[in-house]
């Protein structure tokens, strides 16, 4: 397989596993009472280590040449807290408080905050496509939320609360780490970061305490799920298939991972969606694609 065909089946795979995360959280907080925040905790924590044992066996070339400063381990532990942990939990609290076909779509607003963000720092100006897309976007949110119904949202306001907050939590962590990518390798700095993460949540929560929870094997099962396939493979899979894939056709295969978390949740749960809910969200898929394309914003991992 040519290399750049590889890397769109990597990215493919990466999304749509990330989608897949969020189906199985959702079954694990609705079905067996599991809290977001000890979920959150040891996906962050043992996925940050799956992530540095594959930093050491798949890294040909270590970072040694860039000496580890202070600011470096400060800056570190920021993304690690306010970035990675900040989304993640954000993310699975709005699943908790809805489903994860909604917590998917609202989190992918998230380049809308970077553009934003860059014009307010002057670092850019806006276009008129960028303002198309952002009234296209809104269009999506106000019908994904509603189903089109004046009269009120159709999901609890603690859910679009949480929604905004994982997508501007996603933001930071696209924007932020672009100077620590440039000193070491991304693999390494998303595993120290999803561990230095999961420190902050142990005093709320020891990883091993799982009592008021309902286990069995198939709990554990979606818990591995979470852990493996959908956090630590699917960051490996997209760090590997930047190195193949442009950044415009990683940001269009990336709409595989709310087309998964949609076609999940309502396939295999059962969840209900209306006819503008999924307008809303093609609409805000649509969007977050040109404005990703256009102003070469991706995911950063």
């Amino acid at each position: 397989m040519e290399p750049q065909y590889k890397g769109y089946l990597m990215i493919i795979v990466a999304a749509s596993l990330w989608g897949l995360s969020g189906t199985a959280a959702q079954d694990l907080f609705h079905s067996y009472g599991i809290q977001p925040v000890w979920l959150v905790e040891i996906r962050m924590f043992f996925s940050g280590i799956i992530l540095l044992i594959g930093y050491h066996l798949f890294v040909p070339e270590r970072d040694g040449k860039n000496p580890v400063r202070l600011v470096d381990i400060l800056s570190m532990i920021i993304f690690g807290v306010i970035g990675l942990l900040g989304v993640q939990l954000a993310y699975f609290m709005t699943i908790d408080y809805s489903n994860a076909a909604t917590a998917t779509l609202l989190q992918y607003i998230a380049p809308f905050f970077i553009i934003v963000w860059f014009v307010l720092v002057g670092s850019k100006r806006i276009y008129a496509f960028e303002i198309i897309s952002v009234l296209i976007a809104i269009t999506g949110l106000f019908l994904l939320l509603s189903d089109g119904s004046l009269s009120g949202l159709k999901v609890s306001e603690m859910a679009v609360y949480w929604g905004i907050a994982s997508a501007l939590a996603a933001a930071f962590y696209t924007v932020y780490p672009y100077r620590l990518i440039g000193r070491f390798n991304p693999t390494l700095v998303t595993g120290l970061g999803m561990i230095f993460g999961s420190f902050i949540l142990m005093p709320f929560y020891f990883p091993w305490d799982y009592s008021g929870f309902r286990v069995d094997t198939i709990s554990i099962l979606l818990i591995l799920f979470i852990i493996v396939l959908g956090t630590a493979l699917p960051f490996l899979l997209y760090i590997g298939s930047l190195r193949r894939v442009s950044a415009s056709r990683a940001s269009i295969l990336s709409v595989f991972e709310p087309l998964s978390a949609v076609l999940a949740t309502v396939l295999i749960l059962g969840t209900k969606l209306g006819a503008f809910q999924i307008a809303g969200g093609l609409l805000i898929v649509v969007s977050t694609v040109i404005i990703s394309v256009r102003s070469g914003i991706m995911r950063t991992a």
